[in-house]
């Protein structure tokens, strides 16, 4: 893995902590103020999330981690929003298996990031290969 590689990964952590962020906000706030911390509910909790993070990281991923001026936003979509089916049933199949019988509110929110982690890896890869994929730079002879 070349240093530029890691330095990119590094600013996609920093972007996707700050949508991690926006979305455990948008997230709490409607458990909160509906008392649903498990179930489809979730779901529908998670796409409101989505909308809203997804718009923040494109931005600051075209801007400030792969530096992208022909980036797809159709495709940043497509990528994210499999992600967030996948995060939403991740989160689903967990907040209603609570194992370990912890408080609803921790449970959902352990369930949650044990989803974000596991979609963001798989959307850094995606992202960086194909989304924000720059030419490679041909030296001439």
């Amino acid at each position: 893995m070349k240093k530029n590689d890691i330095i990119e990964f590094i600013k996609y952590a920093l972007v996707g902590s700050s949508n991690v962020l926006i979305d455990f906000i948008i997230l709490n706030t409607l458990m909160h103020f509906t008392g649903i911390y498990q179930g489809s509910y979730l779901i529908l909790f998670n796409i409101a999330s989505f909308l809203i993070y997804s718009t923040n990281g494109y931005i600051l991923n075209k801007k400030f981690t792969f530096k992208s001026e022909k980036a797809s936003y159709f495709l940043y979509i497509l990528v994210l929003g499999s992600a967030m089916i996948v995060n939403s049933l991740i989160l689903f199949a967990l907040s209603v298996n609570n194992t370990f019988s912890l408080d609803q509110v921790l449970w959902a929110n352990i369930s949650k990031l044990i989803a974000s982690i596991t979609s963001g890896i798989v959307s850094f890869l995606i992202n960086k290969f194909l989304v924000f994929n720059k030419p490679s730079k041909v030296k001439n002879r």
